[in-house]
């Protein structure tokens, strides 16, 4: 069986050099739409002390929190049980979010990464996920850029 877990920050981010309040994030819709285009249940990976909804607040956090790896709430799906994952995250100051860090229990026998970035290079951000992972095969990497 596959599913797709994600990454994603609602509240306010930054569009066309505005901020602006999304009620879902931009990394969760692209998610659901996967999901649903696929017939695979969706779960979110969220940080055990939620990110604030001030984009400045994120921006600092996620700052502060680059290279770290970040507590996370328990996935509602056992992981391990999976034949594959599609696992959707934003690239927040050149790498992965800590939430989404490789050293993470994300492991099935191969993974598609759905990437939400401005401007971030997509082969660094799934580099950095697949080295601490080196049993796991990527099978594709797709990107969607800004808040497409």
């Amino acid at each position: 069986m596959a599913v797709v877990i994600y990454f994603s920050h609602g509240g306010e981010t930054l569009i066309n050099g505005e901020i602006k309040k999304l009620d879902i994030g931009n990394t969760a819709k692209l998610a659901q739409l996967i999901g649903k285009q696929l017939g695979m249940p969706t779960f979110p990976i969220l940080a055990a002390i939620p990110y604030p909804d001030s984009y400045d607040q994120t921006l600092q956090r996620s700052k502060l929190d680059a290279e770290k790896l970040v507590a996370i709430q328990p996935i509602a799906v056992d992981l391990r049980a999976e034949r594959d994952i599609y696992i959707g995250f934003p690239v927040w100051w050149g790498t992965l979010p800590g939430a989404v860090d490789s050293r993470r229990r994300f492991l099935a026998k191969s993974s598609t990464h759905f990437v939400h970035m401005r401007g971030a290079d997509l082969a660094i951000a799934s580099k950095s996920f697949m080295s601490s992972s080196p049993m796991q095969r990527l099978r594709k990497n797709y990107r969607c850029a800004g808040h497409e």
